[in-house]
């Protein structure tokens, strides 16, 4: 109940809480419950495509824009902004900011490592 209020708008999240009834896919994505709709053929190639994509990005940073949204969902923006920059300075640290900065340069995927 508490994270449904504060991820839709309170109407929406009312609708669902109060009134019981099922929600379909398409009310769903218009309200913003999920960021997508796909035809149930479709969805085995689709997750995989997306857990392809997050995969393929720096571990650290992946961890990092987690906490920090987790983390940060309620502060005050100026509380949350410090947040942020601290989480991105240490990221900006590691080797794989480094390996993800090189890689760019020389047209290439980056190898990961998650340290």
């Amino acid at each position: 109940m508490v994270r449904l209020a504060r991820q839709l708008p309170w109407a929406h999240a009312m609708k669902i809480l109060l009134g019981g009834a099922p929600v379909s896919a398409q009310e769903a994505l218009a309200m913003g419950l999920v960021s997508e709709v796909v035809p149930l053929a479709q969805l085995q190639a689709r997750a995989e495509h997306y857990a392809e994509a997050v995969c393929a990005q720096a571990p650290l940073a992946l961890q990092a824009v987690k906490r920090t949204a987790l983390e940060t969902h309620t502060m005050p923006w100026d509380e949350a902004f410090g947040y942020e920059m601290g989480q991105a300075g240490a990221v900006m640290m590691t080797r794989d900011a480094r390996e993800g900065t090189r890689a760019f340069r020389e047209k290439r995927t980056p190898d990961f490592k998650g340290e």
